[in-house]
């Protein structure tokens, strides 16, 4: 890639869709490049939010080592998530235009990766889009499969990839790439991206 310019590229889809793998791809094909995951910005965002938290979902939602319990935050109802998305969105995004600033002395290609990106002003922010799509049953696998099986039924699965998903009405991505969960084929999808953002 020849190009020296700043860009910052967001890609999003549903949760466990391989939006974190597709994005570590395209680094490695796009020199002086990285990967800011806004998942683990959300983790520290709940800190000063606990009790607002604790207001909407109950004292249940926080683990006994004070971890946030996503079993009780995706598959609430879809007024308490809401709630929950107004109050986390701004202080996640306001923390990550942080990284992003930091990032950009050092790199000049960063790739934003987020579920809940498209519903954040850093959307459109972003110089291109990725949209990252799968099949839902494997989805829902994974999801099992990061819980734990004595911890996830699949209809639970199937409720918080269903509360989680972007809302794609608002959505226009620059690339839609479809994981079938295949490597190699993904990594063809990760080589044409990276082509064309080179360009």
């Amino acid at each position: 890639m020849e190009k020296t310019k700043k860009m910052l590229v967001g890609i999003t889809g549903y949760s466990g869709c391989g939006k974190t793998t597709f994005a570590e791809m395209l680094m490695k094909l796009i020199p002086n490049s990285t990967v800011i995951s806004m998942d683990k910005r959300m983790r520290e965002a709940y800190a000063p939010l606990k009790e607002q938290i604790v207001e909407i979902f109950g004292k249940a939602v926080f683990n006994k080592g004070g971890v946030l319990n996503a079993m009780v935050t995706d598959t609430a109802g879809k007024d308490k998530i809401e709630r929950f998305k107004a109050l986390k969105l701004p202080l996640v995004c306001d923390l990550v235009k942080k990284d992003i600033d930091a990032a950009f002395k050092s790199f000049d290609v960063i790739f934003l990766e987020w579920i809940y990106l498209p519903e954040c002003k850093l959307w459109d922010k972003c110089y291109k889009t990725v949209f990252v799509d799968s099949y839902e049953s494997v989805r829902h696998d994974k999801l099992i499969f990061r819980a734990g099986k004595d911890c996830l039924t699949r209809e639970q699965a199937k409720v918080i990839d269903k509360n989680t998903a972007p809302d794609f009405r608002k959505m226009k991505p620059s690339f839609i790439v479809f994981n079938d969960f295949n490597m190699s084929s993904f990594n063809q999808k990760a080589k044409l991206v990276a082509a064309e953002l080179a360009m």
